[in-house]
């Protein structure tokens, strides 16, 4: 059984996997925010382990561009998933978004040639723009599908800080009662990826409220998130790009 619109307006669904890796219908009431830790569209080993959408930051029109790969409702397949545990992951009426981009401090000026904030973004320092087109997403989940505009109570670290059993990963009692938002870093059970980082989160629900309650949006950016050093670590994640 499911509710709400299955594919948000205007997205692309040239890249759907679900024909392919048909997952659970299932009533969705959290979002997993993650990084691809690439700077174009994956292609998640043919979908193998694709999440719900892809958001591409379209950065010269300042926009984004949203990619279905299943229904909103649908099982992704994006985390790791233990058959042996009772409490799921991909399972857990979970919808899972991947953000093109890095959450890598390593990549916060630049990546081989190209340039932070140009050529791609680094999600902690993400324009005020981008976070706002997030939100209209997040605004959307709620509004369709009733995903909570809350975020978990536990940490959103920087990168490399989230990786592995950080203080950020859930219980499996706290992710199998969890409602609300969260990222790659918080989700037990065989996940050690620390994505998206301290992405600010906070201030991306805090305009999705604003757009749910149809309150004029504060023009005023956001605070500037500091850098943070980088110790040896082991990086998150790349998935080969698809061609486009």
């Amino acid at each position: 059984m499911s509710t709400g619109a299955q594919f948000y307006p205007g997205a692309s669904t040239a890249y759907r996997y679900d024909g392919r890796y048909p997952g659970l219908m299932q009533e969705i009431n959290c979002c997993v925010t993650h990084t691809t830790e690439g700077t174009s569209l994956p292609d998640y080993g043919g979908g193998v382990s694709a999440p719900n959408v892809t958001i591409l930051p379209d950065i010269p029109n300042k926009r984004i561009r949203v990619y279905a790969h299943f229904p909103a409702d649908m099982s992704a397949r994006a985390l790791v998933d233990n058959p042996n545990t009772e409490v799921r992951t991909n399972r857990n009426n979970c919808h899972q978004v991947e953000l093109v981009g890095s959450c890598d401090p390593a990549r916060r000026t630049s990546w081989g040639t190209r340039r932070a904030g140009v050529d791609y973004i680094y999600w902690p320092d993400a324009p005020d723009w981008l976070l706002r087109e997030y939100a209209k997403y997040v605004a959307w989940l709620h509004t369709e599908h009733g995903v909570p505009l809350a975020s978990t109570p536990r940490p959103w670290l920087p990168y490399p800080t989230s990786y592995g059993n950080s203080k950020a990963r859930m219980t499996l009692d706290e992710w199998h009662n969890f409602k609300g938002h969260c990222g790659h870093m918080h989700v037990p059970d065989g996940n050690d990826h620390g994505d998206p980082g301290n992405t600010r989160m906070d201030l991306v629900l805090g305009y999705a409220k604003t757009i749910v309650s149809g309150d004029k949006p504060d023009p005023g950016q956001p605070p500037t998130v500091p850098s943070v050093p980088a110790p040896r670590y082991r990086r998150p994640r790349a998935y080969r790009a698809i061609g486009l």
